[in-house]
């Protein structure tokens, strides 16, 4: 599941992170998040919090990407790689994650890491502070060193940078 708080949005699962995602939502009940189901249907899990919007699986992350200022990664668990940092990043959204397994190369200088082991304190205090139009731009400039560049129609759309 990604959440997206209206000015997030974060990939979240119940193995993945979910228990510290509820201590953030509870923590910060001002900040508007929007949860995206993944692979397990959670919306049930999260129903109860007014400051949460819940939206389908989608294969268009673009207007979720666009309409938000950050994408939360609060895993707890080593990830492999996210691909949800770099697709985010693409569209000049930069993301907040744990320095656990490869979220950190995925967010490079596009974005903040917090401890896996920072509560819903510091991850408020982050998503508070963070980020700037620069941020933004530096996830775009790193995720785009992810892309293929036999992709011309990605160009012409400006996903990604000619």
């Amino acid at each position: 599941m990604a959440v997206a708080a209206s000015s997030s949005v974060i990939p979240a699962s119940l193995r993945q992170g979910a228990a510290l995602l509820h201590q953030i939502i509870e923590h910060m009940p001002a900040q508007r998040f929007t949860l995206v189901e993944g692979w397990w249907d959670t919306s049930g899990d999260f129903a109860a919090y007014p400051n949460v919007s819940y939206v389908s699986r989608t294969y268009d992350m673009t207007p979720l990407y666009t309409g938000h200022r950050l994408l939360l990664v609060p895993s707890t668990v080593g990830d492999a790689f996210p691909r949800v940092v770099i697709e985010a990043g693409l569209h000049g959204l930069a993301s907040l994650g744990t320095d656990r397994g490869g979220i950190p190369e995925a967010i490079g200088g596009g974005g903040l890491l917090l401890s896996g082991d920072a509560g819903a304190t510091a991850w408020a205090a982050a998503i508070e502070a963070a980020p700037d139009s620069e941020m933004g731009k530096r996830a775009r400039e790193h995720a785009a060193r992810f892309t293929r560049p036999c992709l011309p129609e990605l160009q012409a759309a400006g996903v990604i940078p000619s």
